[in-house]
């Protein structure tokens, strides 16, 4: 039987949480849990439930027939689609129980929202002041300006602005794209976890747009007839894992004479060397150069203008893991896990879903094989005894369990 998370599980999750991330207007990170906040807003101050509303308000004048949120799970809808899992032509349903008003579960078609996105131009729904404001971008507390505005991102492709926004989950990908000066949008709609929506969306404007897109500069572009060679023991001192962003890996690994790089649920991309330090990834549109210390030892790489440490090896015999071992408690989420020692690895285990494998990264700190647990790390004491594990992942950073040494002292907690 699949696990079913609930719309009102997720904001009594939200109500019990007692740190933040970082500070409000610090920094942006985008947060399901606040468009989540947002529809019971609504639900509050309208009385009536989110769908009633969405549906009332938003979808019915708009002509969408086949779009609503997704309030019960248990629902037949007629011509439902699945997501699916899986690469190399195996494939897997993915089973997809939550309701998530605000952030997610909601069911449209392509039809539909192509006259969603055509509201951007005409502004039935809403009018021109609430189509501005949708676009208008959000600014931090030190004052620099973001590129995500209100649920939308706002950029510009080969020199046309656009506003867009990505989507994914339970083997569906997503992708809105609306170029406002020229009125158009598109919008494509995937259920495979291998395909990628935005490559596609931007294809299709190479195509109508051709006659005012700017021609892509590509001499500067480095291809692989542009690499120098490399030596395989200086691709070897770069091999390793670095940190992009807490709960956020970059795998720098060795292919034959060739680096390639992976970020955390990400696919894994060939980079190619433009001198014996620099390597450009055309996948990132973007260069990494690999810097070392005065001893020689690659310490970091620079990518986009910042540092990015390089997490240093850490390997634990089995009698180290074993200390890790206990029941770990969150009082926020109400959750346990037992982590213990399965051979030579350490798991973490939870009733709703399989094990976590902790593969060392740094001193008291792993990869675990989950995405939202991107990073576990333990915490101890200053007598060195463990006293909590850290769950972090991109969006949500140090989660705290602490560790329960007695079973009588977890059931009376």
């Amino acid at each position: 039987m699949e696990d079913v998370i609930s719309f009102s599980q997720i904001l009594t999750m939200a109500y019990h949480q007692k740190t933040l991330n970082f500070t409000p207007g610090e920094r942006h990170l985008y947060s399901n849990t606040g468009y989540n906040l947002l529809a019971e807003l609504v639900s509050r101050v309208t009385g009536k439930s989110f769908r009633e509303w969405t549906h009332e308000n938003l979808f019915a004048p708009l002509g969408m027939n086949d779009t609503h949120f997704h309030d019960d799970h248990s629902e037949v809808v007629p011509r439902r689609v699945y997501g699916y899992g899986g690469n190399d032509g195996h494939y897997e349903a993915v089973m997809n129980g939550l309701t998530a008003l605000g952030s997610s579960s909601l069911f449209s078609t392509v039809d539909d929202l192509g006259k969603w996105v055509t509201n951007f131009d005409a502004a039935v729904v809403g009018g021109p002041a609430v189509i501005e404001r949708m676009r208008t971008r959000g600014v931090l507390n030190n004052g620099d300006t973001i590129s995500y505005a209100y649920g939308l991102n706002i950029g510009e492709y080969r020199g046309q602005p656009t506003a867009s926004h990505d989507g994914s989950w339970a083997g569906f990908s997503t992708t809105l794209l609306h170029f406002p000066e020229q009125r158009l949008g598109i919008v494509v709609l995937g259920n495979s976890s291998s395909f990628n929506p935005s490559r596609s969306a931007y294809q299709i404007a190479d195509m109508y747009l051709a006659d005012v897109l700017t021609v892509e500069e590509r001499d500067d572009k480095p291809g692989p007839e542009d690499s120098v060679p490399v030596d395989a023991a200086t691709l070897d001192s770069y091999v390793g894992t670095y940190r992009l962003d807490p709960g956020l890996l970059l795998e720098i690994t060795r292919d034959g004479d060739q680096l390639m790089t992976q970020a955390t649920r990400e696919s894994r991309f060939p980079m190619v060397a433009i001198s014996q330090e620099e390597f450009y990834v055309p996948a990132y549109n973007a260069a990494m150069r690999f810097r070392r210390n005065a001893s020689g030892q690659v310490t970091h790489l620079d990518y986009r203008d910042i540092e990015r440490k390089r997490v240093e090896a850490w390997n634990p015999s089995a009698e180290e893991l074993r200390a890790f071992e206990g029941r770990y408690y969150s009082e926020e989420l109400d959750a346990v896990y037992s982590v213990e020692l399965r051979g030579e690895t350490l798991i973490a285990k939870h009733r709703r879903h399989q094990a976590i494998e902790l593969c060392p990264l740094e001193r008291d700190e792993f990869r675990g094989s989950l995405w939202f647990a991107s990073v576990v790390q333990f915490v101890r004491d200053n007598s060195g005894d463990i006293t909590a594990m850290l769950i972090i992942n991109g969006r949500s950073l140090d989660n705290e369990f602490a560790r329960v040494r007695e079973l009588h002292e977890f059931l009376t907690r």
